[in-house]
């Protein structure tokens, strides 16, 4: 979209933080043909960037009211320590109990006999904390172990934020296909779960490819009230898998 936008002379559309979920929205509903809200929120964009253009060739101030209030709040959050917030830990842990833990344990075992078809597999657990990786292990996200993984994630000063956002991620190698027909190819599942300041989104991907239709997006007030489905989204992920195995197998599906 900028780039069409830069070619035609304009300025690049500019998503503000503070419009990401209805940002969201409006993609979802263009996925099912209701482009409308798609094309108001990104015409009000493209308005937006090009008064801001033309107030910075007119020699005008660019700053917009409210950017003192959110700088000042910006450097507190990123240089405050002291005492984790409260209500984010709890939010952490519903989320690792309610829709981690659980798809996690489905996954697995619905995984489990596709390890024959495959030489070599490893399946191990991510942690990432802003651009930094924290740890991985194989039981990284055990129920067992949750309060030794997350210590690494409360630390002072904890909260949800989007310059630091939480990744916990579940990647699967399934390496060597021994399968009939084509051999030796390899594939790679992943399940991510993040956390910012909004709210928790999963994205799904084999070889990085995401599957968009297992994904979601849930604000944390969301978090214990809305039911995770996890059936649906594992049975979603494993056609997606099959597809995938057999596209490079030479099979049918």
């Amino acid at each position: 979209t900028n780039y069409v936008l830069l070619r035609s002379g304009l300025p690049p559309m500019v998503i503000k933080s503070a419009e990401r979920d209805r940002y969201i929205g409006a993609l979802q509903n263009a996925d099912v043909g209701r482009m409308e809200p798609l094309a108001g929120f990104m015409l009000e964009n493209v308005l937006w960037s090009l008064g801001l253009a033309i107030r910075a060739a007119k020699g005008e101030s660019i700053r917009e009211a409210g950017d003192v209030e959110k700088e000042v709040e910006l450097f507190v959050r990123r240089n405050l320590g002291g005492a984790p917030q409260a209500s984010d830990v709890e939010v952490l842990d519903d989320v690792f109990q309610e829709w981690v833990r659980p798809t996690l344990d489905r996954a697995e075992r619905a995984f489990e006999p596709l390890r024959k078809l495959f030489r070599d597999n490893e399946w191990n657990s991510f942690l990432q904390v802003g651009s930094h990786s924290v740890g991985h292990a194989a039981d990284l996200f055990r129920s067992e172990r949750w309060e030794a993984t997350k210590e690494s994630i409360v630390t002072p000063g904890f909260r949800f934020s989007d310059e630091q956002p939480i990744e916990l991620s579940r990647k699967f190698f399934f390496k060597d296909y021994m399968g009939s027909r084509t051999r030796g190819f390899s594939a790679t599942l992943s399940l991510a779960w993040r956390l910012d300041a909004g709210g928790l989104s999963f994205v799904p991907a084999i070889d990085r490819n995401p599957v968009k239709s297992a994904g979601y997006r849930v604000r944390y007030s969301e978090v214990n009230v809305r039911a995770s489905d996890v059936e649906g989204a594992v049975d979603t992920i494993w056609q997606a898998m099959r597809v995938e195995i057999a596209r490079r197998a030479g099979e049918q599906p």
